[in-house]
């Protein structure tokens, strides 16, 4: 987008200090454009340089133009997860366990827990989990 079709689609948006007053100044509707410096989603003014709100990183809309994005994310655990994921040994939370033999270690007892994966008119999944060894397996039942 260049520097006079975004001030020519400006409209009503971020705002400055000036003389203790807030101004509005007319910003652009667009795809998201990103700081260089620190990431943060920058306001486009509808003239002018842009500056980041966040850390004063400053760009011209020919600077910005053409520039790819790349968006990257990783799944994070929900946090009672992620605090369960940390708990090790006796601090651990207790589950159910059943006497069924491990298919990796032939440990005579495994924890076990059931989860409702398909239809609530098909049956649950139980998932099993060894003392000894760790391994984890499933059953639909």
């Amino acid at each position: 987008m260049s520097a006079s079709a975004a001030a020519a689609s400006g409209a009503a948006g971020s705002s400055s200090q000036h003389g203790g007053a807030k101004k509005q100044l007319p910003t652009i509707a667009g795809p998201p454009y990103f700081c260089a410096s620190c990431g943060s989603i920058l306001l486009l003014p509808a003239q002018g340089p842009i500056t980041c709100n966040c850390c004063g990183f400053g760009a011209t809309f020919e600077q910005l133009e053409n520039r790819e994005t790349t968006l990257r994310g990783k799944p994070r655990p929900s946090a009672a997860r992620a605090a369960a994921m940390l708990l090790k040994g006796p601090d651990r939370p207790k589950r159910a366990t059943v006497e069924e033999n491990c298919p990796s270690c032939n440990f005579p007892e495994v924890e076990y827990y059931t989860m409702q994966m398909r239809s609530v008119d098909e049956g649950s999944t139980v998932f099993y989990e060894c003392f000894e060894c760790g391994h984890k397996w499933s059953h639909n039942n």
